[in-house]
């Protein structure tokens, strides 16, 4: 993926469940292969039509992104997964 914006409230988010580092490190895989493993980046059951994604920071948490464009996403959300 070669542009990767994200937004104030995923980073202070990410900054309040204090897993800055996690979030960090996911989002460079993002950046350079969206395929990476760790991520599992797939398809928000709820909200597939809108074209929202998400991907695997840890066990606890997501983080959300949206298509902007044909390489660009936006990464606009930290969400606690539900089990």
């Amino acid at each position: 993926m070669s542009n990767v914006t994200i937004s104030k409230n995923a980073k202070s988010k990410a900054e309040k469940y204090q897993i800055r580092k996690k979030f960090d490190k996911q989002v460079r895989f993002l950046r350079v292969n969206p395929q990476h493993n760790s991520l599992n980046l797939k398809p928000l059951k709820s909200m597939s039509a809108n074209g929202i994604w998400e991907f695997r920071i840890d066990r606890h948490y997501r983080g959300l992104v949206i298509k902007r464009g044909t390489n660009s996403v936006e990464v606009y959300d930290v969400i606690k997964h539900l089990k």
